[in-house]
């Protein structure tokens, strides 16, 4: 009696490592907006720009892309929003990653905060917290039916698995159109 084997080819996660990062800047308010006053909210979005793995190491490059809504000392259009983005580029030890390894990014905002420093500058100050995994292609050996099994009892049920075909990056554009309701004024800038 023999047990008959087949490779199973799939996805492993090889190591993962959480990090935080500490963003801070000022942004100026661009020549063309009014004066801040207060600021009513701050948002924040993390645009992750390029992965790069290299033996032991794995580059990332992004930007915290802000938000600001505020209110404007002048009194005409008085509620104004402005926007800006700080770089950053970090370079992970995982000692585990090789050049062809997939590796995952995925971020979380966890404190994000904007102060006024004066009439034309604010403070962005924000903490960061990415999770990088990386993957790899492994087989596994199971064994699937037993050769010459004259009194072993066997119950097999067959099942579909998926197989990943190719890992790249993919761009995918959204374009989605709302109509204002007639009655209503025309738009002149979306603040937030």
């Amino acid at each position: 009696m023999e047990l008959i084997r087949k490779n199973i080819h799939m996805n492993r996660e090889k190591c993962r490592i959480s990090l935080q990062l500490t963003l801070d800047n000022d942004l100026n308010v661009p020549d063309v907006k009014p004066d801040i006053e207060r600021i009513v909210r701050e948002q924040g979005d993390i645009r992750v720009l390029d992965v790069k793995v290299s033996n032991g190491r794995v580059n990332i490059k992004g930007e915290l892309i802000t938000n600001i809504l505020y209110i404007a000392e002048q009194d005409e259009d008085k509620i104004q929003h402005m926007s800006g983005s700080i770089p950053f580029n970090e370079a992970v030890n995982m000692s585990d990653t090789c050049d062809g390894d997939n590796v995952q990014v995925k971020w979380e905002l966890e404190d994000l905060s904007a102060d006024v420093i004066n009439s034309r500058k604010v403070s962005v100050k924000s903490i960061l917290k990415l999770i990088v995994s990386a993957d790899e292609i492994m087989d596994e050996e199971a064994a699937v039916a037993v050769s010459d099994g004259a009194y072993v009892e066997q119950l097999n049920e067959t099942g579909t698995v998926t197989e990943l075909a190719l890992s790249k990056k993919d761009t995918y554009r959204i374009k989605e159109e709302v109509t204002i309701s007639s009655g209503r004024d025309s738009i002149r800038e979306i603040l937030y």
